[in-house]
């Protein structure tokens, strides 16, 4: 078995996105990590959102048709993309920081046209995996559980989760 999953954009001409909230700690810097292939989309922007600072956070834009990082915000550091071997598989990573006090960060996965917009026209595809969220002082990490869709809260997308090539 595996729990890889497949987003699947609805027909809506919109954003298309998963998210899942987490609480982090005081003046922090976090990691994620999280492993992309491309489906029918190719383009993909991770988002690490600050709800309490109205989004402040770090933004990555993926292409995993070659396997690059596009751009990044400046709330982002240490950002880096490995291919898994010859799958179609890359490890995206990145930190960043949780700021002034406690707040909910949201950990998005957001598909982009191919010219980086947000919304999108539907349809397109792609393969996510392992998503985790570490915070470095204290080596708190939370894994991103993609087994079941009830933790996700999903966007004009559809999620399918147990697929081996995900697309």
């Amino acid at each position: 078995g595996t729990t890889a999953c497949r987003l699947t954009e609805t027909a809506d001409s919109n954003t298309h996105y998963i998210y899942q909230s987490m609480m982090l700690g005081v003046n922090s810097i976090f990691e994620s990590s999280i492993y992309l292939k491309a489906g029918t989309r190719s383009k993909v922007a991770i988002k690490l959102n600050n709800k309490l600072l109205s989004g402040i956070g770090g933004v990555v834009f993926v292409d995993l048709s070659d396997g690059s990082i596009h751009s990044s915000s400046i709330g982002a550091f240490d950002v880096s993309i490995t291919q898994v071997e010859s799958t179609g598989w890359y490890r995206v990573t990145f930190k960043s920081n949780s700021l002034d006090g406690i707040y909910t960060c949201s950990f998005n996965i957001i598909t982009c046209s191919d010219t980086w917009s947000f919304v999108t026209a539907g349809s397109g595809t792609i393969g996510i995996y392992g998503a985790q969220l570490l915070q470095i002082d204290n080596l708190l990490m939370q894994y991103l559980d993609f087994s079941t869709t009830s933790k996700w809260s999903v966007y004009n997308s559809v999620i399918t989760s147990g697929q081996v090539d995900a697309y």
